[in-house]
């Protein structure tokens, strides 16, 4: 009998029982599991063979969800991915546990109108205040919260006037002569009186509608409707809880908010049907999160999944904590299973990560026959360090063992990271988005008959010490060599004149290829007379439905590039139609090295050119794509001799340290990069074994610090330490730092540790609790490279702990000046072809923040410059100013706020100054002063916003800012800013400032999958986390200092150590001969890590991860051959690669 077998008769057995069926201790809405001891013991069993123990289960064997083990998650719709589903809660009825399995139900509901509020319940788009400045009588006190789709006021004092406690969501647009709805729940504490209101702010608070109704403890439904006399993109959606006549209709309380709706009732009218706008989705999610938590194991369900376009369920896997490695990608995420709706013969099995930016690993099962996915099958994930395997029905389908995390090359973390953390169990219904495309009228008729179900859930584990071997052992994948191929008679391009067929989708070989979507997959080409002509048969519901691309096109930084093609459209005299071309980077998360250009095409053939630099990282495989599709025609298009030529630049080789991302000059102060985490720092070989970094989970928490423990030896003195070091780091110009970090001793002695930065020494005191250190240092003058370094010694015996070590510029906001680049400010474009960004030195700028911005967007927020993490304490004063201009005069924001993207903040202006201001022609310096009344807050944001304003239209225009400062004042040096008048008629709150949100990160607009995120708080957009810096996907400019060019890279991507003699500018190449005097010093430099240096055979002493070595002749003067006597140099590094040099001394 199959265990399959033993699970229904249980099941008839349990229906006929029930009633007898008694289990202690069970909370309202626990399952009831009444799995037999038979099918419990054969389930535990099932890979005992191998291993594996069970770890946690649940077989959905009640009537209900057991909330013990499962969260139910609440979003709106377009949460991520432009998803159209609103995620529900258990009430709703999307979510049952019926006939022994868990079933998702997708729901749909006709719109009786179109909503006009951003996001379909209180979210990060509306704005709170409780007016308690003190004066106009503003005297209210109390707190408003907004999280999961409520508003919850808990009022002290409501003040002097109704508009003294307020929610609301401003710059609305509505149209005249249209009709509106207002809807929304409510409940109080205490019976009180409660204003709803659609006013105009610019039209002296002009009220359109509105309803004054009392509320209490029993929820209210609030509505009312009213006829647009006009058409203003200015309304305000106001919910006043303020002062009403007098304190018993405003007695102090907690109000709750819900369901809030503003629909246009006139915007839905008879004839086709848009089935993303004209109905509201509704389906289920469940999470493990914090109750379930697992690192490695196998991971393993049974499930049947809805038939019907726009469907996505999933089965997959997310990480606990977001901030151990950064929010997603870097965090990771591990897709077991999707499969689309529309084609349920199909699944896919993804890993997400960051490299830096988005990259995944993905898989397919494609079934044959009669076989799909609507029917039962199992899916599992065997997760081990370093390795994930995809499993479909026992088959192996995939496996993925390369993978990275960091915010550019030279951070990413320790291998296996991100994958060696905990992750948590998640089961979802999608329904819509830009990966499986939306619903028809099809999947709506049919919606009533489908459901994801979900029989069982199973984690098995393996001993700990199993995984800890493991890992231990565990060697991280070489990384696979970049082959640049050559141009072709300048042509970077193959085949560029169609002389030879294109080659088949997906398949090897430097060609032209065609991607259709599956909306497309009729459409016809032709290659002939050295052109290609490609007939669509269809519009496409995105770009890439209909796409010639050819792949493996090089691009060199620093390179200026030429792209030239022919082409036409079988349309009439007169007509045109548009076809869009760019240049992609599909291994760095399908960032843009050129931007989107929208061609219109004639029936007259034409020639277009196109010159652009490749700014960032060199790439060997970057994607030429001329995308046919959703460009509203299926007339052919005729294309012909394209070239991509360089004519000018020289490489740009980005030098050896500079300055970290997030501001700091120390690589790999948090200990978690590199081979045993112990990446760039600089030790004695012969103390390697007293040094290693933990990685152990305290608490539930994952813990990674430096461990330096000292053996005392009889000669162990400060004479001779155990020395832990960074040198050459980014030079430290003059100016303050702050030198940090954590550090205690477990048996060792209070001062037994010595730090030094550039030659000062410092002096912490030890303790065996962890403490932090924090030195502040100031430089007169410049330091060089060389003098820019750190060191800690520890001089005594004992076991010593060290993390977080930082040095960073000393001022409140980080490097305002750019003079470190980008370092500490994370430029953000919703869109990644709206806008590109330099830090540039030209037409007389020095270090400037410049941005070009192509187009701006759909809302003010869609374009910023941000920094995150800035400390402000209450009761301070300070003083923000920075200096800025543009190519046209534009209105902009600025503002110094709460982050709202973190969990339970919400978008509080701390500055002050919520209005527009304007950029003109001419550098203008903007100030503002304000006073932190807020409560002290280390993760302050600062954000210029440059998006789209009321009346601006698409020009592309730059704009140009430079020294930011943000900077304690005893005193303000105007008059204290004071509340904006509140007009008699219809007053309202002083206009807070538009959040600087980070829409939810989502995937790109590429023919690859749709991978799930979890964003901290609100939605972020596509591929670019939040609140982490990421470089810009359309070209920048070198951020660093200017460097010598070199040659282009060859198909050999490791080069061989480089020597240079100091001494009389003498250049040694491998085994010249040249003369220098024995006191020369030779310098070293080797990216891939110096491991062995023989003179004469002869090995000198090194510390291990050097990248870098001055060798001192003087110094080794008994190693060195008689005048005249041919001496020899051989350099190793670490991946085999030798350099030998000989030379003569007089």
């Amino acid at each position: 009998m199959t265990l399959r077998n033993i699970k229904s008769i249980k099941r008839v057995f349990a229906l006929t029982l029930g009633i007898a069926l008694a289990i202690p201790n069970v909370t309202a809405g626990s399952v009831v599991n009444a799995t037999e001891p038979d099918e419990q013991q054969q389930i535990e069993d099932a890979y005992k063979d191998e291993g594996f123990t069970l770890a946690w289960h649940d077989e959905f064997d009640g009537s209900s969800l057991n909330l013990e083990d499962w969260n139910v998650e609440l979003h709106d719709p377009g949460w991520v991915n432009k998803e159209l589903q609103s995620y529900t809660d258990i009430k709703a009825g999307n979510i049952e546990v019926k006939d022994g399995a868990l079933k998702i139900y997708p729901k749909a509901k006709k719109n009786i109108g179109v909503s006009v509020l951003r996001g379909r319940s209180f979210n990060e788009n509306w704005s709170t205040m409780v007016a308690d400045w003190g004066s106009d009588g503003a005297t209210a006190k109390g707190s408003i919260t907004i999280a999961d789709g409520k508003a919850i006021a808990n009022i002290e004092d409501p003040g002097n006037d109704t508009w003294h406690v307020q929610i609301q969501q401003t710059d609305i647009s509505i149209e005249k002569d249209h009709q509106y709805l207002v809807s929304l729940k409510a409940s109080s504490t205490s019976n009180r009186k409660m204003n709803v209101a659609v006013v105009d702010p610019e039209q002296n608070y002009k009220t359109y509608g509105s309803s004054l109704v009392d509320i209490g403890a029993q929820e209210k439904e609030v509505t009312f409707e009213f006829t647009a006399d006009d058409s203003p993109k200015t309304i305000a959606l106001q919910i006043n809880l303020g002062l009403f006549d007098n304190i018993e209709n405003s007695a102090p309380g907690t109000v709750t908010l819900s369901d809030v709706s503003f629909l246009d009732l006139s915007a839905i009218t008879e004839g086709e049907v848009n089935y993303m706008t004209d109905y509201s989705y509704t389906s289920g999610r469940i999470n493990t999160q914090n109750k379930h938590d697992f690192t490695y194991g196998r991971f393993e369900a049974r499930a049947k999944v809805p038939t019907g376009k726009g469907y996505l369920p999933a089965f997959w896997l997310m990480a606990t904590d977001e901030n151990n490695y950064g929010q997603w990608p870097k965090c990771g995420e591990i897709d077991i299973m999707e499969v689309m709706g529309q084609d349920t013969k199909t699944s896919y099995h993804t890993v997400h990560f960051g490299n830096p930016q988005h990259s995944e690993s993905q898989g397919k099962k494609i079934l044959t026959g009669e076989d799909s996915f609507a029917d039962y099958h199992v899916f599992r994930v065997d997760w081990e360090p370093g390795l994930l395997s995809w499993y479909v029905d026992g088959e192996l389908v995939h496996t993925e063992s390369r993978w990275a995390s960091g915010t550019d090359e030279e951070s990413q973390l320790a291998y296996p990271a991100p994958f060696d953390q905990d992750f948590y169990v998640i089961l979802n219904l999608a329904i819509g988005g830009e990966w499986v495309k939306y619903p028809d009228q099809t999947t709506v008729d049919n919606m009533a008959g489908q459901s994801y179900d979900v029989d069982y859930v199973r984690v098995y584990r393996k001993d700990d010490s199993y995984y800890a071997e493991k890992e231990q052992n565990l060697v991280a994948p070489e990384p696979i060599p970049e082959v640049y191929r050559d141009p072709v008679d300048g042509n970077y391009v193959y085949n560029g004149n169609f002389a030879n067929d294109i080659k088949i989708a997906g398949t090897s070989g430097d060609n032209f290829e065609l991607h259709l979507e599956e909306e497309c997959k009729n459409t016809q080409y032709e290659v002939k007379n050295n052109e290609i002509t490609i007939t669509p048969d269809n519009v496409g519901d995105v770009a890439y439905s209909v796409q010639l691309r050819q792949d493996g096109i090089p691009l060199i930084r620093g390179y200026e590039y030429k792209l030239t093609f022919d082409a036409s459209a079988d349309v009439a005299d007169g007509k045109s139609r548009k076809m869009i071309v760019d240049f992609k980077a599909p291994d760095r998360g399908w960032g843009f090295y050129l931007a989107e250009q929208k061609e219109e095409l004639t029936n007259v053939t034409k020639t277009f050119t196109h010159v652009f630099t490749m700014s960032e990282r060199s790439d060997p495989n970057t994607v030429l794509e001329f995308n046919l599709g959703n460009q509203g025609s299926t007339a052919p298009v005729h294309i012909s001799n394209v070239r991509l030529e360089r004519i000018g630049g020289e490489e740009i080789v980005i030098p050896d340290k500079t300055v970290r991302a997030d501001g700091n000059y120390v690589y790999n102060g948090k200990f978690d990069q590199g081979d045993d985490r112990l990446g760039y720092w600089e030790y004695d070989t012969d103390d390697a074994d007293n040094i290693s970094v933990t990685n152990s989970i305290v608490e539930g928490e994952r813990v990674r610090e430096l461990r330096v423990m000292v053996e005392a030896p009889a000669d162990t003195s400060e004479a001779n330490p155990v020395v832990l070091s960074q040198s050459d780091l980014a030079p430290l110009l003059k100016g303050k730092y702050d030198f940090s970090f954590d550090a205690y001793m477990d048996g060792g002695y209070s001062d037994g540790l010595t730090a030094v930065l550039s030659g000062t020494e410092y002096y912490p005191e030890l303790k065996e609790t962890k403490e932090s250190f924090v030195y502040e240092v100031k430089y007169d003058e410049d330091k060089t490279r060389e003098e820019s370094n750190i060191e800690f010694r520890f001089t005594k015996p004992g076991t010593y702990y060290l993390d977080n070590v930082m040095v960073c510029d000393s001022a409140i906001l980080k490097n305002g000046s750019f003079n470190a680049g980008l370092a500490g400010f994370d430029p953000y474009i919703y869109n990644t072809d709206y806008a590109s960004y330099v830090i540039d030195n030209m037409n007389g700028n020095d270090n400037t923040f410049a941005m070009n911005i192509k187009t701006i967007g759909s809302e003010e927020w869609h374009i910023q410059l941000i920094q995150d993490n800035i400390k402000l304490q209450q009761g301070k004063k300070y003083r923000i100013s920075f200096k800025a201009k543009a190519t046209i005069e534009r209105p902009f924001k600025y503002a110094v706020q709460r982050n709202g993207n973190l969990p339970g903040k919400d978008w509080t202006n701390y500055s002050t100054n919520p209005g527009n201001d304007t950029l003109t022609t001419e550098w203008q310096t903007y100030t503002n002063e304000f006073e932190m009344t807020n409560p002290s807050d280390n993760e302050t944001r600062f954000s210029v916003t440059l998006g789209k304003f009321e009346g601006m239209t698409d020009q592309m225009h730059d704009v140009y800012i430079d020294d930011i400062v943000l900077e304690e004042i005893d005193e303000f040096s105007t008059p204290e800013p004071t509340p904006t008048a509140t007009p008699t008629a219809e007053p309202t709150a002083t206009p807070t400032a538009e959040p600087s949100e980070t829409p939810s990160t989502a995937p790109t607009s590429e023919p690859t999958q749709n991978p799930e995120v979890t964003p901290s708080a609100q939605p972020t957009e596509s591929v670019v986390p939040t609140a982490q810096p990421t470089e810009s996907v359309a070209p920048t400019a070198d951020p660093s200092a200017t460097v010598a060019p070199s040659a282009t890279p060859t198909s050999t991507p490791t080069a061989a150590p480089s020597v240079k003699a100091k001494d009389k500018k003498t250049t040694f190449s491998i085994k010249n001969k040249a003369k220098v005097n024995k006191t020369a010093k030779i310098k070293i430099k080797d990216k891939d890590k110096i491991k062995k240096i023989t003179l004469n055979g002869k090995k000198i002493k090194i510390k291990k991860n050097k990248t870098s070595f001055t060798l001192k002749l003087k110094s080794y003067k008994k190693y060195l051959k008689k005048k005249g006597k041919m001496n020899k140099i051989v350099v190793t590094d670490k991946k085999g690669n030798k350099k030998t040099i000989k030379f003569t001394i007089k």
